[in-house]
């Protein structure tokens, strides 16, 4: 059985777990915003210490590649780079709309997830993922109308978001269709061992965070 350390930092809550297989054995959570490159590593530490495993015990190493905060993907990934060289460890780049569909799917099963993150001005990063999660919408950046438009485009639709949406504005028709997923670095562990499965790793030197829009555009 193979170990995994996955790693989130897309949000203002930075996030460790490591699993065996898909098995959780501890997982450390950080929600200071601004500390992110702080803490990072003494979360990963402190997992290691409980999990009663050295680092170089660790099979993968999974990251959260986003959309999400532009500072926090690239703190996180640029960690989880520098372990994959040290240990000499494959990646697996997990996006974080896809972590949230795969954990709608075992809150409510549906043939399509509709996956939100809340971005600034009112917008949201979304995507849309089929029932084998192959992406039918690649992760963009929407308004909240033009996210309600992709919602109506598939009959069966399960719409998962890591933030509230409020029962007024563009998205009240979808307040009571929706499913609340908050995000972690536990929601990686399925997603990766799907990658691995499908032996979608990481290139190492190539890979970058999906920032979707340049720093500042939001």
């Amino acid at each position: 059985m193979a170990t995994l350390l996955c790693i989130d930092t897309a949000t203002p809550v930075c996030s460790v777990a490591i699993a065996e297989e898909d098995i959780i054995l501890c997982t450390r959570e950080h929600a200071d915003y601004n500390s992110h490159a702080r803490e990072l590593t003494i979360l990963i530490s402190a997992c290691c210490e409980e999990a009663g495993l050295k680092l170089h015990a660790i099979a993968y190493i999974v990251v959260n590649i986003g959309p999400g905060s532009f500072t926090g993907l690239r703190i996180g990934v640029s960690a989880a780079k520098g372990l994959a060289y040290a240990l000499g460890k494959p990646i697996m780049a997990v996006p974080s709309l896809l972590a949230i569909a795969y954990q709608a799917a075992s809150v409510k099963p549906s043939d399509y997830y509709l996956s939100a993150i809340e971005a600034r001005h009112g917008k949201v990063f979304a995507a849309m993922y089929d029932r084998a999660f192959h992406e039918v919408s690649p992760p963009s950046l929407v308004t909240a109308d033009e996210f309600v438009k992709l919602y109506k485009q598939q009959s069966s639709c399960t719409v998962c978001a890591n933030f509230t949406l409020e029962p007024s504005g563009a998205f009240a028709e979808l307040t009571d269709k929706y499913v609340m997923i908050k995000s972690a670095a536990t929601l990686l562990i399925k997603p990766a061992l799907m990658l691995r499965e499908r032996q979608q790793f990481a290139d190492l030197a190539r890979f970058e965070p999906m920032y979707i829009q340049p720093f500042g555009k939001l």
